[in-house]
C-alpha cells in the first residue's frame, strides 16, 4: 500500500482522531500497569481487575490499528464506538467510585478528546460507509 492510498483513505483531521483513539488508551493502559496507584485510588499493585482494564485498553487500540491497516471504514467506526462507550464508562466509574484525584481532574479534557472529537470522526465515517 502506498502512502498516497492511505492519505486518501481518511482526511488529516480524522487521522488525528483515530491516532488519539489508539494512543490515549495505550498510554493510560501502560501508565496504569507501571504505576497503578497514580491512576486508581488505593491500588497498591496490578490486580486482576486492573489487568482487565489494561488489557481492554490495549486490545481496542490494537483493533483500531488493525482496522486502519485493513483500510476498513466500518471497522474504524465500530472501534471508535467501542472506545467511546468504554471511555464514558471509565469516566463515570472514576467520578463515582474513586478513580484517583489525578484521573478525575482530567475528565473534562478526556471528555472532549475521547467523546466529542470522535463524534465528528463518526459523522465523517458514516458518510463514507453510506457511499459504499
Amino acid at each position: 500500500m502506498s502512502n498516497k492510498s492511505f492519505a486518501g483513505f481518511l482526511p488529516w483531521w480524522v487521522w488525528i482522531i483515530v491516532v488519539m483513539e489508539a494512543a490515549v488508551p495505550t498510554i493510560f493502559g501502560v501508565a496504569t500497569w507501571l504505576d497503578p496507584a497514580t491512576y486508581i485510588q488505593g491500588a497498591q499493585s496490578v490486580t486482576y481487575e486492573i489487568m482487565l482494564y489494561i488489557t481492554r485498553n490495549l486490545t481496542t487500540a490494537l483493533g483500531i490499528v488493525l482496522a486502519v491497516l485493513l483500510r476498513s471504514h466500518i471497522a474504524i467506526f465500530i472501534f471508535i464506538i467501542v472506545r467511546m462507550v468504554t471511555d464514558a464508562a471509565d469516566m463515570i466509574n472514576a467520578t463515582f467510585n474513586g478513580g484517583g484525584e489525578s484521573v478525575v481532574q482530567t475528565i473534562p479534557l478526556l471528555f472532549v478528546v475521547l467523546i466529542v472529537l470522535p463524534l465528528l470522526a463518526l459523522r465523517h465515517l458514516w458518510g463514507r460507509i453510506r457511499q459504499g
